[in-house]
This record gives C-alpha cells, sequence and structure tokens, in this order.
C-alpha cells in the first residue's frame, strides 16, 4: 500500500494536462447535481482520483492510462467543472466530497483508494468520512495543500490519515508553520 501511495504522489507531482476523453456516464449527488464520470480498468482495488479547482478529469489522463492495466480506475468532474453540471447554489468541500461518494457507490466499489489533488485532498478527506468501509483501516492520506492549521491537520488524521504533508503552508505561513502544527498535535493528544 505505501509504494502505491508514493507511486500515486509521484505521478501526481509529474502529471501534465491532456485533453479530455469523453463520456456520458454521471451519477446523481447529494443535492442532484449531476457528476459525470469516466472508468476504466478491472480489478479488486480501485483508485479515484480527483481533480483540483477548477480542474477537471482530464487532469488525470496519463495516471489512468498506467493504472488501468491493474486496477479500476475511476475519474469524477466535481459539480461545476469539466462535463458535470453547474447548478449548485454553495460550492462546498462537504458536497464535493459527496459527489465523489456518490460515484463510488454507483459504481459499487468496495475496496477504495482516494486521491486528491491541491483542492481534491481536502475532498478526499470529506469523501472519506462518508466512504469509511470502502476506503479501509489502513488509510494513507497526503494532504499538499490546504493545512495551515492544527485543524487542518486534526481533520486529516480524523478522517482516517496516516501521512500529512504541507506545502502551500510555507509559502504563506512562514519556516515556523511545522513548529506549530506539531505544537498543536501534541497538546491536542495526537500522535505528531
Amino acid at each position: 500500500m505505501r509504494k502505491l501511495a508514493a507511486l500515486l504522489l509521484s505521478m501526481l507531482m509529474t502529471s501534465v494536462w491532456a485533453g479530455s476523453a469523453a463520456t456520458n456516464e454521471k451519477v446523481a449527488s447529494i443535492d442532484g447535481e449531476r457528476i459525470a464520470y469516466e472508468v476504466r480498468g478491472k480489478g479488486d482495488l480501485a483508485i479515484v482520483l480527483v481533480h483540483g479547482w477548477s480542474c477537471d478529469r482530464s487532469y488525470f489522463q496519463h495516471q489512468l492510462e498506467s493504472f488501468s492495466d491493474r486496477y479500476i480506475v475511476v475519474t469524477p468532474d466535481l459539480a461545476g467543472h469539466g462535463e458535470s453540471t453547474l447548478g449548485r447554489e454553495n460550492y462546498t468541500i462537504a458536497l464535493f466530497g459527496a459527489d465523489v461518494a456518490a460515484v463510488v457507490r454507483k459504481l459499487d466499489l468496495k475496496r477504495v483508494v482516494l486521491v486528491g489533488h491541491s483542492m481534491g485532498g481536502d475532498v478526499v478527506v470529506a469523501a472519506a468520512r462518508l466512504l469509511k468501509g470502502r476506503v479501509g483501516d489502513r488509510l494513507t492520506l497526503v494532504g499538499v495543500g490546504g493545512i495551515t492549521t492544527c485543524d487542518d491537520a486534526c481533520a486529516r488524521i480524523d478522517a482516517g490519515a496516516t501521512l500529512v504533508q504541507g506545502y502551500t503552508a510555507f509559502v504563506y505561513e512562514g519556516p515556523l508553520w511545522p513548529a506549530r502544527i506539531v505544537r498543536g498535535l501534541a497538546s491536542s493528544g495526537r500522535p505528531s
């Protein structure tokens, strides 16, 4: 599982935008938005790749090709992105998580690895909360963006994360940011 997580992370970091393959598959999310998605491959384990803000599922085109020979690979378009509908009043991380959960449930996926890019990292945390029985007891979650406070780190740990990383916070919070997170985790009684 750790090797798979490391491979996925390295592929995410080198991903290049590619044109979207058309698909007509859609599922209704919790609020009725129609969520488009693409599925390739076969196997017992499904990898769900969730894009970031203002991206779409085409961001993961190369990963679809790379992993679909061994795994089921699913790439949804979150509401308001790509081929999904654009009628939601409030675009929240919780609702984006429900979008991902709707796709996983529609496909009846039993063993799922959730991977998120940028804002997609926050979305997979929300989805993991809704899909606890499907993501397994050894979830490895890598959050690259959106972790600026101890509460952000704790939210990922509470969702089952075994690894939390932050890069963006160095830009906005400075070099003392990791120490603040570790102190916060220590005072909360969580492992640091």
